[in-house]
């Protein structure tokens, strides 16, 4: 009863199944942007659910091989279905502590990854080969609120450009996002009230 049912059931951690262009080599980062995980053409990566109390990581994969054009493809946190057992079975303790703070909570989406390559058009250099058609948006994280943050333009009718603009605080961040109609959006995060 004291207990996370999330914890129990998935875990702080997930494997993502991942398939790609034989010989296609993968790297995958987290949202601190640093590289946790990498291999050619298929592999399973153990990634972490969560980045700190009822903070959700998010996860990009970089998919190259030389002659086609690279991909890359985001892994995103949603909710973890069996989180709201916690409802069920009265576990109030692993409902607002024990769950969030493992990152059990979420759920890594998606849970397997098959990304295809298309060969390079002729005559283009190996820098654009090796680039692709990614945006600038999906090459680093800003921040460790930066799904979270990202997920609250949006749905302000923020159309993203290009990575936030962080400005830290004692005990929040603010992130300014640039808009594709040439306005900014401003989101404040915090670990105590989420992004806003």
């Amino acid at each position: 009863m004291l207990t996370g049912c999330a914890s129990i059931f998935s875990g702080s951690t997930q494997d993502i199944g991942i398939r790609t262009t034989p010989g296609a080599r993968y790297t995958i980062t987290n949202s601190y942007g640093n590289q946790v995980a990498s291999g050619t053409s298929e592999g399973t990566a153990n990634l972490q659910r969560g980045v700190g109390y009822f903070s959700p990581h998010a996860y990009k994969i970089k998919v190259s091989k030389e002659g086609y054009q690279s991909r890359n493809m985001d892994i995103e946190p949603g909710m973890n279905p069996w989180y709201f057992a916690n409802i069920l079975l009265g576990g109030v303790v692993g409902m607002l502590i024990v769950d969030p703070l493992t990152g059990a909570m979420y759920k890594l989406h998606p849970s397997t990854v098959d990304i295809p390559l298309e060969p390079a058009p002729q005559g283009s250099t190996a820098a654009e080969t090796a680039t692709g058609s990614a945006v600038k948006l999906a090459q680093q994280p800003v921040s460790r609120f930066d799904y979270a943050a990202q997920q609250v333009a949006k749905q302000a009718g923020c159309k993203l450009t290009d990575s936030a603009e962080v400005i830290n605080h004692q005990t929040t961040e603010t992130l300014i996002f640039a808009c594709a109609d040439g306005q900014k959006q401003t989101v404040t995060c915090s670990n105590a009230t989420g992004c806003k």
